[in-house]
């Protein structure tokens, strides 16, 4: 493809060397084949794919740096699928599948013999689950303190080999975190980016199993939650205490109950409630689009009238949006998180 036009073929002379800019590229574009090829077969419905709950999106694979995860339905039918996709992606790109290194697992409710059988159709090796990934565990079962038992083992290993140094500095010195602040405030970022990016695949699985009529923030922990749920639940307390709104009309932002002003002890008024429960911001603007003086001195107490004059009201250009008040360009980071 030249300049819009297709010129016919491109013959390479050569390989391409490790390290060259081009091999990511390169690798995005058979990894972008291979999910077509994928996409294609579910739509034809040869390969169902699985989903987490009924509002949920279809999840029919999930590709990382070196691995790719299929899901389908076990029967011959999905099975056949998955070994024609990759015959024909292998075919298409030239790159050859090492089945020999792929696996396949199946559910309790398969027998062994019976996924020994579709193990036979796609033809890889069958085995009971993918412990580990990238040296974390795929499932979580009740016993947490079982599952992550190996990872507290292997930090007590490497704090042995610093200890000594460790006593040699002062706290903090050579930039040691406290770890469970630390996990806190990186699971925040992962609910910054949920909330933010709302029609990512985690963010639809998420919102389909635990916030299907509402977002993120208002999300509640539940008895059936996942051990991943529960787990960003955590960090999105350390997300609310620094989220508020970011004015432009006001209209949707409610003046008593959400954080809007600026001022970090409490981003709410301090002032008795004068305007009605529901009110909302853009009723403490004048009909030019700047704050109006009077309302504001009637219904608020003076602390809380400074602080609403701070605030810069947007051009209408926008919508309101919600912003991390600790970073200037309104993004939530993990080093202002912690």
């Amino acid at each position: 493809m030249l300049n819009g036009e297709i010129h016919g073929n491109i013959i390479p002379s050569r390989g391409i060397r490790q390290g060259d800019h081009l091999s990511p590229y390169l690798f995005l574009i058979c990894a972008k084949g291979l999910s077509s090829l994928i996409g294609l077969a579910h739509e034809q419905g040869l390969l169902n794919g699985f989903k987490c709950s009924c509002g949920g999106p279809t999840i029919s694979h999930l590709f990382f740096t070196d691995d790719s995860l299929l899901f389908s339905k076990a029967n011959d039918t999905n099975c056949k699928a998955v070994k024609i996709v990759l015959e024909n992606y292998s075919m298409a790109s030239g790159q050859l599948v090492n089945f020999n290194k792929s696996a396949i697992c199946v559910s309790l409710s398969i027998s062994a013999s019976e996924g020994k059988r579709l193990a036979s159709i796609v033809g890889v090796n069958l085995v009971e689950c993918h412990e580990k990934y990238l040296g974390l565990p795929c499932f979580t079962g009740r016993s947490k303190r079982k599952l992550f038992t190996y990872i507290l083992g292997l930090g007590e290993n490497k704090m042995v080999g610093i200890e000594i140094v460790i006593h040699q500095c002062w706290m903090g010195g050579l930039g040691f975190r406290d770890l469970e602040i630390f996990n806190s405030a990186l699971l925040a970022k992962q609910c910054w980016r949920i909330f933010k990016n709302p029609t990512s695949l985690a963010s639809r699985t998420l919102k389909g199993c635990y916030f299907p009529n509402d977002n993120l923030l208002n999300a509640t922990k539940k008895s059936s939650g996942s051990f991943v749920w529960n787990s960003l639940l955590w960090g999105k307390g350390i997300l609310e205490s620094g989220l508020r709104w970011r004015i432009i009309n006001g209209s949707s932002i409610r003046i008593y109950k959400d954080n809007w002003i600026l001022r970090a002890s409490t981003f709410k008024i301090l002032s008795s409630l004068t305007l009605g429960e529901l009110a909302t911001v853009d009723c403490l603007l004048s009909p030019s689009g700047g704050w109006d003086f009077d309302v504001l001195n009637q219904n608020f107490m003076q602390n809380d009238v400074d602080a609403i004059l701070q605030i810069p009201i947007g051009d209408g250009t926008t919508h309101n949006s919600i912003m991390w008040h600790f970073e200037g360009n309104g993004c939530y980071s993990v080093k202002s998180g912690y």
